[in-house]
C-alpha cells in the first residue's frame, strides 16, 4: 500500500514539473523577449553580427492580415536536426531567438500572407569575404575517413601525389558529434584559406561542408556519384539544374587532372572565380526560398500569384 502511495506521488510531481516547464515555454513564447543568441561567437566576432530583418509582432500580422482582407496561413518549422537550422537561417534569412538559457530556439518571420514559425552553420554575409587576398592552400579536406569508402582512396591519392603539401589535410578515423571552439576555427580557416575544398561522399552525397565551402569562396571538389539510402537516384540534381560553378569528379582519381588545371590559373582568375561562387551562392539561397514558397501558396494553400 505504501508503495503504491509513493508511486502515485512521484508520478503527481513528474506532471506537475511537465507542466510548470509547459506554461513557462508558452509564457515565453507570448513574451518574445529578445535574448542575445548564444553560440557560434567565434564565427561572429570573424565575420561580424548576422544581418537579419526585423521580426514581425502577432498583432502586427493579424492587422495587416485584417486591412489587406487577407487570410493569414500559419506554417510551422520544427528543427529536428541541422538542416531545420540551415533552413531557417540561410534560406529564409530569418531571425531566431535563444528561449530559457539556450534550451531551445524560437523564431517567426512573414513572407507575404504566410507567418512561418520555427522552434527548435552560422550565416555568413557574402560581402564580409575577402576574395582578394591571396589563399594559403590550394585545397583542403577535413573529415572523418570511413572504411572501405571513397575516402580512403581520396588519402591515398592525396599521398600518392604528395599533395599535403599544398593543401591542408586533416583526417580523422573516428566521428565526433560535436565541434570545439578550437576545432570550428581550425575548420573556417581551412576554407578560408583555399581555392578548393575537397568533398568526398560520406553516408551521403551531400554534405554541409559543400554550402559552407561556398559561403567563404572555396570550390567545392564534389564526387558525384549516387549514395546508398532513400536519396533520389539524381545525385546532386539542384545544382546541376542551376549551373552551380562547382567541379564535379566520378573518382578521385581525377584530382590530378584538377589540380594540373588549377595551377594554370592566374591571381585574377581565381579572385573572379571565388566572386562567382560567392554570388551564385547567395542567389541560389534565395531561389530556393521564392521557390519554396511559391509550393506552400499554390499546392496548399490554393493561391495563385499574379
Amino acid at each position: 500500500m505504501r508503495r503504491k502511495t509513493k508511486v502515485k506521488i512521484c508520478l503527481c510531481l513528474v506532471i506537475f514539473i511537465y507542466l510548470c516547464v509547459t506554461v513557462y515555454c508558452l509564457y515565453a513564447m507570448l513574451k518574445r523577449d529578445k535574448v542575445p543568441q548564444e553560440g557560434w561567437d567565434s564565427i561572429e566576432n570573424k565575420f561580424g553580427p548576422i544581418q537579419t530583418q526585423p521580426s514581425v509582432k502577432k498583432h502586427d500580422i493579424i492587422s495587416r492580415g485584417a486591412r489587406n482582407g487577407k487570410q493569414v496561413h500559419i506554417v510551422e518549422v520544427w528543427g529536428k536536426a541541422a538542416i531545420g537550422l540551415y533552413f531557417w537561417e540561410h534560406i529564409m534569412n530569418a531571425e531566431l531567438e535563444s528561449k530559457m538559457g539556450g534550451v531551445w530556439s524560437y523564431g517567426q518571420k512573414m513572407v507575404k500572407n504566410i507567418q512561418f514559425r520555427y522552434r527548435d552553420f552560422p550565416k555568413i554575409p557574402p560581402d564580409s569575404v575577402d576574395v582578394t587576398k591571396e589563399r594559403e592552400y590550394t585545397c583542403n579536406f577535413l573529415g572523418t575517413v570511413y572504411p572501405d569508402s571513397s575516402r580512403t582512396t581520396l588519402m591515398e591519392i592525396i599521398d600518392q601525389y604528395q599533395l599535403r603539401k599544398i593543401c591542408k589535410v586533416v583526417p580523422r578515423y573516428e566521428w565526433v558529434p560535436n565541434e570545439t571552439a578550437e576545432s570550428l576555427d581550425n575548420y573556417i580557416e581551412s576554407l578560408e584559406t583555399s581555392d578548393l575544398t575537397l568533398n568526398p561522399v560520406g553516408k551521403n552525397t551531400e554534405c554541409y561542408r559543400i554550402y559552407e565551402a561556398m559561403s567563404l569562396g572555396s570550390v567545392p571538389v564534389i564526387e558525384d556519384i549516387a549514395t546508398q539510402g532513400m536519396c533520389h537516384s539524381f545525385s546532386l540534381r539542384l545544382f546541376k539544374k542551376h549551373k552551380a560553378p562547382v567541379i564535379y569528379v566520378k573518382n578521385w582519381k581525377q584530382l590530378k587532372d584538377v589540380m594540373n588545371q588549377e595551377s594554370k590559373l592566374s591571381t585574377n582568375e581565381k579572385i573572379q572565380r571565388r566572386k562567382l561562387i560567392i554570388d551564385w551562392y547567395d542567389s541560389f539561397k534565395l531561389r530556393m526560398r521564392n521557390e519554396f514558397i511559391h509550393i506552400l501558396q499554390t499546392r496548399f494553400f490554393n493561391i495563385k500569384e499574379r
